[in-house]
């Protein structure tokens, strides 16, 4: 997923400008969101809107 590539050096220099601790939950927090939403996806539409979600929390956390 393109989001993996994208969202680390965006979440690595929020951890420059923010506490690091701060990104991280915010990280955490699109991961798990997105976890939950494609758990509970009506359509297949929804499911990749919400995959995409979690993939940009997934690649956020490895920053």
């Amino acid at each position: 997923m393109t989001y993996i590539g994208i969202s680390p050096p965006l979440f690595g220099r929020l951890i420059e400008v923010f506490p690091a601790k701060c990104v991280l939950l915010t990280a955490v927090s699109f991961f798990l969101a997105g976890s939950v939403l494609s758990g509970l996806a009506p359509s297949i539409e929804t499911l990749i809107a919400f995959r995409a979600l979690q993939g940009i929390g997934d690649g956020s956390i490895l920053a």
